[in-house]
């Protein structure tokens, strides 16, 4: 099962670490969603929060990061939930193939 992270991370946490260090144990894969808050002061550019995060994230295999600069964390959720509905419908197939 896959899990979404979401948050600006500006910098990164030790909190958030372990939240997801802890995550990372319940879930197949999780994706870390780095968003960019136009309304706040920013200590780092999304560019540089994406590689401080993709960084401090390298020891897990099974963590994602992505960054979303002018959409909202809602439409990737969607997005990614129509990537995995996508996906099933091509195992399904590729399944009912194989029982013929």
């Amino acid at each position: 099962m896959k899990v979404i992270f979401p948050g600006s991370f500006d910098p990164i946490t030790n909190g958030h670490m372990d939240l997801i260090s802890r995550t990372s144990k319940l879930f197949d894969q999780v994706v870390v969603v780095i968003s960019n808050n136009t309304s706040k002061h920013s200590l780092f550019t999304p560019e540089e929060k994406y590689h401080l995060v993709t960084e401090a994230l390298s020891k897990f295999s099974n963590v994602s990061v992505e960054l979303i600069q002018t959409d909202l964390t809602i439409n990737v959720v969607k997005n990614l939930m129509l990537m995995r509905l996508f996906v099933e419908l091509e195992i399904q197939e590729i399944s009912h193939m194989n029982k013929k």
